[in-house]
């Protein structure tokens, strides 16, 4: 555990340069976007679990100190921070599992050093939260996999894996909560016929944990949340097509006869 901490803090010092480069923190028209839903409509392409982080934060450092900035600062410290955690909580079981050492050197040096990854951890935008739950999502079901006794040794490995599952769903684009709750219900069930055999009690925790989570939250956040705007047609779509339909909406000015011919063939 000590090595763990250790590793958290070293990753910490890696990234500070970034943070002071970019401080108070990254903050794109996205995440601006984001923030001036509380003054419209919240819009379903803004997670509202991450809508209400950060506009919580922001708000409440504009009422104790009178500005924004602080707020940016301390969502992107405590995002740093929860990073370093997980990274350092990945490292550490790889370490354990004698992973060969020059893949343990570069994966460290990775997370400490890759400027994609120093970027990510100091900016507040939505990508971010959900980018860190589902790597480390991936962890946990890798751990589940490669050491099913030792993982299921106690109600905690089961707990947090619920727990994080349920938080990876609440992190990215709103959908129809009824359907996400139908999947992680089929999803239990899967769970509990493979390994009701032998861990029947943890499977039972680790559902417990994934639907209880997600349906509170969901019901909170819906109700903070209001309105929320309809579905976009735009989120059907592929990035390709996302891109040259901004593109055609925001600056049509710049669209030649020729580019316009081409957009309306291409759909």
């Amino acid at each position: 555990m000590t090595r763990r901490w250790l590793t958290a803090l070293l990753l910490l010092l890696c990234w500070l340069p970034c943070f002071i480069a970019l401080f108070p923190g990254g903050f794109s028209y996205d995440v601006t976007a984001e923030f001036n839903q509380q003054f419209e409509i919240y819009l379903r392409p803004f997670p509202r679990l991450h809508s209400v982080l950060l506009i919580g934060c922001l708000n409440a450092s504009h009422g104790l100190f009178g500005s924004y900035n602080v707020g940016i600062a301390c969502y992107a410290i405590v995002q740093m921070i929860l990073f370093s955690l997980l990274f350092a909580d990945m490292l550490g079981v790889l370490w354990e599992k004698r992973l060969h050492m020059i893949l343990f050197l570069f994966l460290a040096g990775y997370c400490a050093f890759f400027p994609v990854i120093h970027l990510t951890v100091t900016h507040i935008g939505r990508d971010t939260l959900f980018a860190g739950l589902l790597t480390y999502l991936a962890f946990l079901l890798f751990r589940m996999s490669t050491e099913r006794e030792k993982f299921f040794a106690s109600l905690r490995g089961p707990a947090l894996l619920g727990f994080v599952l349920s938080m990876t769903l609440l992190s990215r684009n709103n959908t129809s909560e009824v359907l996400t709750l139908l999947l992680l219900a089929g999803l239990n069930a899967v769970v509990w016929f493979r390994l009701r055999h032998k861990f029947s009690r943890e499977i039972k925790v680790f559902a417990a944990v994934n639907m209880s989570v997600y349906l509170s939250l969901s019901v909170i956040l819906s109700l903070v949340c209001q309105p929320i705007s309809t579905p976009n047609p735009l989120s059907s779509m592929g990035i390709v097509s996302q891109t040259l339909v901004r593109a055609n909406i925001d600056e049509p000015d710049k669209w030649t006869p020729e580019d316009s011919e081409a957009y309306n063939r291409y759909f």
